[in-house]
């Protein structure tokens, strides 16, 4: 299929989101509208021209259907913001299949546009945190990455077989990078999945390292032999090591870094307020085999505990509450707020990037035969 039809759409949306992002903070729904419907228009009009058929009709529409659910189940997890994962949605709407060439879910081909968008993202958040960041808490976040690795191995480890067991007609695991990448990010997701349902049950006697280890002694009761094959083992550990020693601690340096102290008189619409974490990890597995009981945090609680607020930010209403609680001696003066990065443009990097080498694979690949 001719993927030019698709181009200056894509190019449109880029420009036009990326200027509303940077300037207003906020991606308009029109933009989103017209992408979708332009691209379901082209694909009516390729299929009746007899240029796409129906096959590739309904790869489009099933790869559209899971980019949706992709979207709103970030969104849930608090990962992007409502217009984030509907720009992502649009930009899954207008890339043409064919552009993911050896796409590394073949049932879901823009989690390459995923991937595309997200590191190079994040690689600029850690540059930035780097320059910004003393050598001090640059060690401190390496010391705390290495400390994660055997809670994040036992996670990874047990999660790797239901992800094999799942995914093994559809994801290329053949392909390491991509194996790191499936693991990295099923285990980010799961992380978040259980300590969203643990904070809903209102639980402490239960953490998230209960899950894993029970998923390990599982997998030994149903596949004894099968949990030994070096070919699943190391995968998993070099796929836990990659993640406490790259993504773990690049997380510390950027998390130390992204968030300022602001005066609960100057919290302004759409601020994103954060609940600031200890540097000891409350799901590290050492801590876990210490720890005899949860203590309890001392002085003022956060915003947070008497607030809601969603990826959008805060509404005039929170900002009300947030007086009261305030004068009322609740919290503190000031609240830790994050500093906030457009992601329109990151996206519209993503796109660009997907359309000129399919996957990050090929990025990486061209780049070592570059330099």
């Amino acid at each position: 299929m001719n993927a030019y039809y698709f181009i200056p759409a894509i190019i449109f949306l880029g420009i036009a989101t990326s200027y509303e992002d940077l300037k207003f903070g906020k991606i308009r729904n029109k933009w989103i509208l017209f992408s979708v419907a332009f691209s379901f228009a082209m694909y009516l009009a390729l299929f009746l021209g007899n240029q796409v058929n129906l096959d590739g009709v309904f790869s489009f529409l099933f790869n559209f259907a899971i980019a949706v659910v992709f979207s709103f189940a970030l969104w849930g997890f608090k990962f992007w913001s409502a217009g984030d994962g509907k720009l992502f949605i649009a930009y899954s709407a207008l890339i043409p299949l064919g552009i993911y060439s050896l796409p590394l879910a073949s049932f879901f081909p823009s989690f390459n546009l995923f991937l595309n968008t997200i590191v190079p993202f994040f690689a600029y958040l850690v540059i930035k945190g780097l320059l910004r960041s003393p050598s001090a808490h640059i060690k401190k976040s390496v010391f705390n990455g290495i400390k994660s690795f055997p809670s994040i191995l036992v996670a990874i480890f047990s999660i790797s077989w239901v992800i094999r067991a799942i995914g093994g007609n559809f994801l290329n695991f053949d392909n390491r990078l991509f194996t790191f990448a499936i693991y990295a990010f099923s285990y980010f997701i799961i992380n978040l999945a259980i300590n969203f349902a643990l904070k809903k049950l209102k639980t402490r006697a239960i953490k998230d390292i209960h899950f894993y280890l029970a998923l390990i002694v599982l997998r030994f009761v149903i596949e004894p032999k099968g949990i030994l094959n070096l070919d699943l083992i190391y995968p998993a550990i070099l796929s836990a090591v990659l993640y406490a020693l790259l993504l773990r601690t690049s997380y510390n340096i950027v998390y130390e870094k992204s968030y300022k102290n602001t005066a609960v008189s100057k919290i302004k619409k759409g601020d994103i307020i954060i609940k600031i974490k200890n540097d000891s990890r409350k799901n590290s597995i050492l801590d876990f085999i210490k720890r005899i009981g949860v203590k309890k945090d001392s002085g003022k609680k956060s915003v947070l505990d008497f607030i809601k607020i969603e990826p959008e930010g805060v509404t005039e209403e929170d900002i009300k509450k947030i007086i009261r609680l305030r004068k009322s001696g609740k919290i503190k003066a000031t609240v830790p707020v994050a500093e906030t990065v457009s992601f329109a443009p990151a996206m519209f990097i993503g796109a660009i990037l997907t359309l000129l080498f399919g996957n990050i694979v090929n990025i990486i690949y061209w780049l070592y035969y570059m330099f």
